[in-house]
């Protein structure tokens, strides 16, 4: 039997403005303190920013998404050899606020990783998780579909790594995953992935998943504190809510989500939900976003999960594609590779 856990996409992957994704400034604290830069190399960790250290360090900074992404990459050119891993391994459980704590006190590692592909927005809303448990064991499955590639191998790390972290702290063993596989090309520190994680991963491949040969239900916390749990989860809760807002790029991916099976048009969604399509499509562009990119996140994840169980052409059809070569050329256009190139690796696992 399955059990499938994931992000809500229904608004939750959303920060309350709709602009812009959010990512919990504490991260770039963090980040900037554990390079422990020299001066000469500080000027250039805020270069083509407005942000400064004093606003980096306040207790409650303000920081546009385009300026934390920028630091990032400021930080991958001055420290750029595997700088993902070296962070993550600092970023224990506990550096994630409520919802690390929340985690900490679970009753299990199942439940505790379901928590963190439910919260993971209320600390970084552009990646989805997807956490399942199989008859012989469980998998992670990570998609950030709002990053550039540039910054894509950069916050895998950081997830596996707290994924790493959760799953030590249930088992007080070393994690032992039996596939590792990334949606994104061997960086130039790739060797240091198996010293890290445990396994050699494969590279290039259509998503990135985690597989574990262990049953999560049975990696029990005996020591857990109920009503630190609890208090920790309702934060989450109510940070969620406070992001929450339905609005017509929730709407429209809430609808997709609910009526696969079809290549819906702008017109025909926003007639659904009550709009014309001028109104929806100007207040996407406001939001930052537009109805193509709404789509293609949600027909991307329908595609990885068909395949899985099921034929290209197949998949084609169940999705509304009118003829199979539409479907691989929007394949490849997602994913960088062939849908039967992804099929055969399903198939050897």
């Amino acid at each position: 039997m399955n059990r499938t856990y994931r992000a809500n996409l229904h608004g939750a992957c959303y920060p309350a403005s709709m602009r812009e994704p959010y990512f919990s400034p504490a991260y770039m604290r963090l980040l900037y303190r554990s390079l422990r830069l020299a001066p000469d190399e500080a000027s250039a960790f805020f270069e083509g920013t407005t942000t400064a250290a004093e606003t980096l360090l306040s207790p409650t900074p303000q920081l546009p998404f385009a300026e934390q992404m920028q630091l990032c990459r400021n930080a991958l050119n001055l420290r750029s050899d595997g700088l993902g891993i070296r962070l993550g391994r600092q970023l224990q459980l506990a550096a994630h606020g409520a919802l690390g704590t929340a985690m900490q006190n679970a009753d299990n590692l199942a439940a505790a990783l379901t928590l963190f592909s439910e919260f993971l927005p209320t600390r970084a809303s552009f990646f989805r998780l997807q956490f399942t448990e199989h008859d012989n064991g469980c998998m992670l499955t990570i998609d950030t579909p709002e990053l550039t590639v540039d910054l894509r191998a950069f916050f895998t790390e950081s997830i596996l790594s707290t994924i790493q972290h959760c799953v030590e702290f249930f088992t007080q063993a070393a994690m032992q995953p039996q596939h590792l596989q990334l949606a994104y090309a061997a960086p130039a520190w790739a060797h240091r992935y198996t010293e890290a994680f445990g396994i050699e991963p494969t590279f290039d491949a259509g998503r990135t998943t985690l597989h574990l040969t262990l049953n999560a239900r049975l990696c029990v916390q005996h020591e857990r504190d109920k009503l630190l749990f609890e208090s920790a989860h309702a934060r989450c809760q109510q940070e969620i809510s406070s992001r929450h807002t339905v609005d017509e790029a929730s709407r429209l991916l809430r609808f997709l989500e609910d009526n696969p099976g079809k290549l819906w048009s702008l017109a025909e969604v926003a007639k659904a939900i009550g709009v014309s399509r001028r109104t929806a499509a100007r207040r996407l562009a406001q939001s930052g976003t537009r109805f193509q990119a709404i789509r293609d996140s949600v027909l991307k994840e329908h595609a990885q999960r068909m395949l899985a169980v099921q034929s290209v052409s197949d998949t084609a059809a169940t999705l509304g594609f009118s003829d199979e070569s539409s479907f691989r050329r929007s394949y490849r256009r997602w994913f960088g590779t062939s849908p039967g190139a992804y099929r055969r690796t399903v198939e050897r696992r």
